[in-house]
């Protein structure tokens, strides 16, 4: 059974009356409410749809990319051993081995056998030693974006991935928050400031107290009756199941939605101005955090794979996936033909210097700079 649809929230004039200046505001706001709330589900449905997309078109490509790098570091490295290079070439191939390393590496973990291989070829950058640089400097970026968005001094060294830590590490931000906070909340303050600090402590209150008045009427209004039909109870289960998860998230809005629906109320409900002035500081304040859940949404970790495609529309988005694909299959069935090639060639000095010579350049610039 699918959920009930839910009328939107709107203060509806009497047959003679007019509608006051507040109560054309907090519709406005309702319709902000429902538009953001509708941009954000459109955006979350059309990244999940280029997700599907891609997992099902994009990502076996890249996939069998990362078994033929990790096939071709085992091919260098064996046979290599069949020809004599000189100890520059040496560390040319052992770069060379390092980057198809790190190109293999993003979808697929490495085998021992590849591990030994990596390790023996960069003896002074083993696949541990790499994988510890990574994660250290994983937490100090951590640790320099809480200082450049918060002001919070971090020890790297505290921040690990275990659940105890990110437990200290959310503690540790609150209370630096909570602490910021207080500063505008203590000390002697103007009236205005005073009277701006008491109205957000009564729309908390308000807030509060409405969402727990609105979630008590549905809970009554909503509990099955011994005589109702089938049908019906299950109707009510659902309403009531939004009611829950709305009380849960201190959602407002959706409250209010739910009771216009089920209890019919409309203005009735909001007939005082000064509690209506109050309803319009909630609604506002769910706007804002609103349209910063729709600035942030790409930064969903789930949405990292498809991240240059997210700007296009979803229709653009999969022709640029089929596109990315096409080119990805003539990449792959160039590195087959170079790994078939390495396979059965009789001597592989070509093939290698070849590839030596191609990977020569990156590996002087980063001599160059002292990263190799």
């Amino acid at each position: 059974m699918s959920d009930p649809k839910i009328t939107s929230v709107k203060i509806i004039p009497s047959q003679k009356g007019k509608l006051e200046k507040e109560h054309l505001q907090f519709n406005k706001l309702c319709n902000s409410i429902e538009k953001l709330q509708g941009e954000i589900e459109s955006a979350q449905i059309k990244y999940q749809n280029i997700l599907d997309y891609y997992l099902l078109n994009y990502r076996p490509g890249l996939l069998t990319f990362s078994e033929y790098q990790f096939e071709m570091i085992e091919l260098l490295d064996r046979r290599s051993q069949e020809i004599k290079l000189s100890k520059r070439q040496n560390e040319i191939l052992g770069f060379t081995i390092s980057q198809i390393f790190d190109e293999a590496i993003g979808l697929i973990q490495p085998d021992e056998k590849c591990i030994e291989i990596f390790n023996r070829w960069n003896p002074d950058h083993t696949f541990n030693e790499r994988l510890e640089y990574e994660k250290e400097e994983m937490k100090e970026d951590l640790s320099s974006l809480i200082w450049e968005t918060l002001g919070l001094d971090i020890d790297p060294d505290e921040i690990d991935d275990s659940e105890e830590s990110m437990k200290n590490l959310e503690e540790k931000v609150k209370e630096h928050i909570d602490q910021h906070n207080s500063r505008f909340t203590s000390g002697k303050k103007s009236k205005k400031a005073t009277d701006k600090i008491q109205l957000q402590k009564t729309k908390e209150e308000l807030k509060e107290k409405s969402i727990r008045k609105i979630y008590l009427a549905l809970a009554k209004i909503l509990h099955p009756d011994a005589h109702m039909n089938e049908e019906e109870k299950l109707e009510r289960e659902q309403v009531m199941k939004q009611v829950n998860i709305a009380n849960e998230n201190k959602d407002f809005y959706t409250l209010l939605k739910l009771e216009i629906e089920w209890m019919n109320k409309n203005q009735e409900s909001l007939a005082d101005n000064y509690t209506l002035k109050l309803y319009i500081e909630v609604l506002n304040d769910q706007i804002s955090d609103l349209r910063q859940k729709k600035q942030f949404i790409k930064m969903d970790p789930r949405w990292h794979e498809i991240n240059i495609w997210l700007n296009y529309t979803e229709k653009n988005a999969k022709y640029r996936i089929d596109y990315d694909k096409m080119m990805q299959e003539r990449k792959l069935k160039l590195h087959a033909a170079q790994l078939n090639e390495l396979k059965n060639v009789s001597n592989p000095r070509h093939f290698i210097i070849a590839m030596i010579k191609e990977f020569e350049p990156a590996y002087s610039a980063q001599s160059d700079f002292g990263f190799w």
